[in-house]
């Protein structure tokens, strides 16, 4: 039998309508630019929330000093979307201890 929390997660999609769970990799708008990360955990509670460890971002190159190394994004954001990454690049990121 799932837990309440496995069953939140497994209902949750992005803003086209995939279904994310935890592993998952996505791209999130956060203050201006886009962020892209991979989803580790998941927070029950009043507002759920998706924790994302960053490994990239999409803007200008002063943003750089200002990506947190994780973020709890809401799983109700209007700026999720799903990424899918080939076999070659998950490897790399990998590689360079950037992913779980």
């Amino acid at each position: 039998m799932k837990s309440l929390q496995q069953y939140l997660v497994e209902q949750e999609y992005d803003t086209l309508g995939h279904e994310l769970k935890i592993g998952d990799f996505i791209e999130f708008k956060s203050t201006g630019v886009y962020i892209n990360g991979q989803i580790q955990d998941f927070i029950d509670g009043e507002k759920p929330k998706w924790v994302v460890r960053a490994f990239g971002w999409k803007g200008p190159e002063d943003f750089r000093n200002k990506i947190k190394e994780k973020y709890k994004v809401n799983v109700s954001s209007k700026d999720i979307y799903k990424c899918n990454y080939s076999e070659e690049y998950i490897k790399v990121l990998k590689e360079k201890n950037m992913l779980i």
